[in-house]
């Protein structure tokens, strides 16, 4: 008689291993999730009072987060969707300059005319190339991974743009650096900046979405996996200690959702390729602090963005107005460090506020934080960067030149560094392991 597969244990309760454990209970697999933290959700983290959520990780969603729309549907949390409008500044030699709509950015002078022209012809670019900027797979733009966005705008012309426009939407988002991103991560910028479409905020907090997907799996908490042994019949052991000591989880397959630079340690068998893939990536850190303030209406969210030639420490300060459950407004202001600083404050955490308040003061007209905030984050590992040559790598994991077996892989350095990108890697390593699990037992048969 053959033993139906069923055991299946994801490694890291992020959104990548929501999505995987999600789908896998789904198709009537046994599934532990194996998460390190004390909370599921990875970098979604919500600090939510009163039905208002002050997003300390991921922050929103937007339209082209299709896997996440489809998921939310499916779970009855559409109607917790709340759109967004927000206005965007930028700082320039001190001085704030708001940012209506992409038209702004030609008709003002953030940046300069040959800077425009730059923009024009990157934009053209974008638009010319919009069938292989998939928001689920950054390796389609494989071909423009040559060199770093420092290399590429070097001219005078290229600076201005690079230091007041892509550096800011690279810090903004992904707190990432022109000397350590792949050129071809322009196009993904612009798409984001002056593409439109809506954001939304999901009312009861982000976390929601981790929590509902992995509600029909076995969750372990405060649990970190030591070792992933391959058995001789293809089965898996993995080893795992917890405060009340070391257990095994048998496991028929196993889903490493954890970031890229965890793999190698847990995960002793990889051939040259793998070893040398996963090791390739590194992490942009940034750090969080927060402040929850009573106002007396409703108003637009507000982002403003820090140039770091302007030698401020933060890359933004963002504002948002909310209705908590007994109908009063509550506002949350956030500022988040850049990742030079953030690397700097994981060493020295006392010296947080004081540092991000001296160079977020005088830039808002509305209250800062205050000396002792509501709530403080540190993400030494917050988001992949894409170096060059990092695009052509996902092109060979896509390729099915580092994945073996029913080993399957996901995380945002796979499928995209945001929410969307790491849920669908997730949901995708899931079907890779059912169809490699379906293979194997029809083999049995």
């Amino acid at each position: 008689m053959v033993m139906k597969m069923k055991k299946i244990v994801v490694i890291g309760g992020g959104i990548a291993g929501a999505g995987a454990a999600y789908t896998l209970a789904k198709a009537g697999y046994d599934v532990t999730v194996v998460e390190k933290s004390d909370y599921i959700g990875g970098r979604i983290r919500s600090q939510t009072q009163d039905d208002v959520s002050v997003e300390m990780g991921a922050t929103f969603l937007t339209d082209v987060y299709s896997s996440i729309f489809k998921f939310l549907d499916d779970n009855g949390l559409s109607d917790r969707l709340q759109k967004r409008k927000s206005t965007l500044a930028i700082v320039r030699n001190g001085k704030l300059h708001w940012l209506s709509s992409p038209a702004t950015w030609i008709g003002g002078s953030v940046i300069s005319h040959k800077a425009k022209f730059l923009l024009g012809r990157e934009a053209l670019l974008a638009f010319k190339m919009r069938d292989k900027f998939d928001v689920h797979d950054l390796s389609g733009a494989s071909e423009l991974d040559t060199e770093t966005v420092e290399q590429y705008l070097s001219t005078p012309a290229g600076q201005s743009l690079k230091e007041y426009f892509i550096q800011p939407g690279l810090a903004g988002y992904c707190f990432w650096e022109p000397e350590r991103t792949s050129r071809a991560l322009i196009p993904w910028i612009l798409r984001a900046g002056l593409a439109g479409g809506s954001r939304y905020m999901l009312r009861g907090g982000l976390d929601q979405i981790p929590k509902v997907a992995t509600k029909n799996a076995k969750v372990l908490l405060s649990a970190e996996v030591k070792n992933v042994e391959r058995l001789k019949n293809g089965q898996y052991k993995v080893v795992v200690h917890t405060s009340e000591g070391t257990k095994t989880l048998d496991a028929h397959g196993v889903v490493c959702a954890t970031t890229a630079t965890v793999v190698p340690k847990i995960i002793h068998g990889l051939h040259p390729a793998q070893r040398e893939f996963f090791s390739s990536f590194q992490y942009s850190s940034t750090a969080v602090v927060a402040q929850r303030f009573r106002r007396d209406k409703l108003t637009k969210a507000q982002g403003i963005a820090f140039p770091r030639s302007e030698g401020k420490s933060i890359t933004a300060v963002v504002s948002e107005t909310s209705v908590d459950s007994q109908g009063r407004f509550v506002e949350a202001v956030k500022m988040y460090a850049n990742n030079k600083t953030a690397q700097q404050l994981l060493k020295q955490p006392k010296a947080l506020v004081e540092t991000m308040l001296k160079d977020a003061s005088g830039t808002s007209q509305k209250s800062l934080i205050k000396e002792q905030p509501d709530y403080t984050q540190l993400w030494p590992e917050a988001l992949p960067e894409f170096n060059a040559g990092q695009l052509k790598k996902l092109r060979d994991f896509r390729d099915g030149k580092i994945e073996d077996g029913s080993l399957v892989f996901a995380g945002d350095y796979l499928g995209g560094p945001f929410m969307e990108g790491a849920f669908t890697s997730g949901i995708e390593a899931a079907e890779r392991l059912i169809t490699c699990l379906g293979l194997l037992e029809g083999n049995d048969n």
